[in-house]
């Protein structure tokens, strides 16, 4: 009986032990610091985020999180290995999620969360670019086109672009780099655009530029202009 006893409370030494260490596995730990521009100044009002860079990693904070007066950030996060990304696209710092925004004098540092809190993070915003935005419009009518899309691609590298997509008042609107882009047009029952002929433009830092894009409608065959034709 006592011999009985002994195990069962050594088994449930070994489970309780087994869990805490299980928990301690998981436990979300705090990571915490600042973002700053370029000339080392604190951003306040940037957003930033978490991305997993392992299958251990999970973005405990998926949405992007605002930075206080003295931009500073504070994220729980999961154990495991994390980049840190920031953006602040009302001002024109894009979004670094896309290869459009590639951003070689940006440092967004990766971060390894294990048993214990992360402090004094510095995540360091790239060149500042512009908001380029407008409607697209029927050549015809002048109608706006609601779910059209606007393709924003490097000037220099065709893999490098962005999709953005009118709302129901046919507008548009994204924070690009400074960089030459050029922009096409599209949406169903229309022919495809291409701005100022193909020539790209280039934002200067902090720009806020206007573009109206106009699309022409598709020819669309007179009605009865179809027929079945039977027999030999």
């Amino acid at each position: 009986m006592r011999k009985t006893t002994f195990v069962a409370l050594v088994y449930l030494q070994l489970l309780v032990a087994y869990h805490s260490v299980s928990a301690d596995a998981n436990t979300p730990h705090a990571v915490t610091g600042q973002v700053f521009d370029s000339s080392g100044s604190p951003v306040s009002g940037a957003l930033v985020a978490s991305v997993p860079t392992d299958t251990t990693g999970s973005a405990g904070s998926i949405a992007w999180v605002p930075t206080g007066s003295k931009g500073t950030f504070r994220l729980i996060l999961k154990p495991g290995r994390y980049i840190i990304r920031a953006k602040y696209e009302a001002i024109g710092y894009p979004d670094p999620t896309f290869l459009l925004s590639s951003d070689p004098n940006a440092d967004f540092p990766e971060v390894s969360v294990a048993e214990s809190d992360v402090s004094s993070v510095r995540v360091r915003l790239g060149g500042r670019g512009g908001i380029v935005e407008g409607d697209l419009r029927d050549s015809n009518t002048q109608h706006t086109i609601s779910g059209g899309k606007v393709t924003i691609r490097d000037a220099h590298n065709s893999e490098s672009y962005v999709e953005v997509f009118t709302d129901q008042a046919g507008h548009f609107q994204f924070t690009v780099p400074s960089k030459p882009v050029q922009l096409v047009a599209t949406a169903p029952g229309y022919k495809t655009t291409v701005f100022n002929m193909g020539h790209e433009i280039t934002l200067s830092e902090g720009e806020h530029r206007t573009t109206n894009l106009e699309l022409q409608p598709q020819c669309r065959p007179a009605q009865g202009s179809y027929f079945r034709h039977l027999g030999k």
